[in-house]
């Protein structure tokens, strides 16, 4: 698994995120994901390789789908009000996959 720096500004009414791999600091992605829309809500679809499949908007939509569910996807949704909540772990919704969450300020 490759390491990765993931930067997330989690606003009042959405999210915008920005990442980069280790061994390529150089090429960091900042998150547009199809839409004109500059922040989404703050929910993610991780495919079973921990990429993104989907964000914001799309996961619920997606989540409905037979392809969603015949796959091993990971979930999560609510993760600024987890963070509220002072957690340092957040799990999927569908319980596959836990995060350890950093916060650096």
């Amino acid at each position: 698994m490759k390491n990765t720096l993931v930067a997330i500004d989690f606003g009042t009414s959405g999210t915008i995120y920005a990442y980069a791999f280790h061994d390529s600091k150089k090429n960091i992605k900042v998150g547009k994901y199809n839409t004109k829309d500059d922040k989404f809500p703050t929910e993610i679809i991780l495919n079973d390789k921990y990429e993104i499949k989907k964000f914001g908007k799309e996961c619920k939509r997606y989540k409905l789908t037979k392809e969603f569910q015949k796959e091993n996807n990971y979930y999560f949704a609510d993760i600024k009000m987890k963070l509220y909540e002072n957690k340092t772990e957040i799990t999927s919704i569908n319980g596959n996959l836990t995060l350890n969450i950093v916060l650096k300020f």
